[in-house]
């Protein structure tokens, strides 16, 4: 095969890895059409509130979610979903995630704004622990949002996702389930020690997932305002 031969291609059936890795180009890089470039820093450049690059980043991650339970639910005969429910939930838990993590950040320091893309010293504090995440969003709303109707409307909305959270907890507080079949000290997580299908109804799912995001989705809009 010549070296100039480039194969970007989905049958890989006559190519061998050697072919394939002498011929094809670097991920990085822009070649072909824009519609099947992704650009990486489009809404992560150095002038966008840290604020505003989580609830990007998280935005991605509900939305990939939606796609793949979309993708299990409309293909009956996708037996993947037994596999793809991991990265659904890994995508969902990590989308609560990254907003939670946008609104602390912005909230305490709100509301006093140092210039257009200046929201003084942010401090992303907390790991992976979203329900301590949640628990200081409702605790910096009540305590930064002067506006009654705002401040009450937003606590009431978040209760959706406490209960999303505590949902989650009443199998494991270990966030990290849908990541790995182990945990950190090498037991295995809930499912793998268990004698019964632990099984999660994806319609349903789908409805707590696109309220979910969309109730983060507006908040953060409304904080950005």
């Amino acid at each position: 095969m010549s070296m100039n031969t480039r194969c970007i291609t989905d049958n890989l059936n006559n190519l061998t890895t050697k072919e394939l890795a002498d011929s094809l180009p670097p991920f990085w890089g822009s070649f072909g059409d824009d519609s099947s470039t992704a650009v990486l820093n489009w809404r992560f450049r150095n002038d966008t509130e840290i604020p505003t690059q989580f609830f990007n980043m998280g935005e991605g991650y509900f939305e990939t979610a939606t796609c793949l339970l979309n993708n299990c639910i409309e293909d009956y005969y996708n037996l993947k979903r037994d596999v793809w429910i991991f990265p659904i939930l890994f995508n969902v838990v990590h989308g609560i995630e990254l907003y939670l993590k946008g609104f602390n950040s912005l909230l305490r320091t709100f509301p006093e704004s140092i210039g257009p893309y200046g929201w003084g010293e942010y401090k992303i504090h907390g790991k992976h622990d979203i329900k301590q995440l949640y628990e200081e969003a409702v605790s910096l709303i009540r305590q930064k949002i002067e506006d009654k109707n705002y401040r009450d409307e937003f606590v009431e909305e978040l209760k959706f996702i406490q209960k999303f959270i505590d949902m989650l907890y009443t199998e494991t507080n270990d966030m990290t389930f849908a990541r790995y079949p182990i945990d950190n000290k090498k037991n295995g997580h809930f499912y793998t020690q268990s004698n019964q299908n632990i099984c999660i109804n994806l319609h349903v799912l789908k409805q707590w997932v696109a309220r979910l995001y969309q109730i983060c989705d507006n908040i953060s809009l409304i904080l950005n305002i």
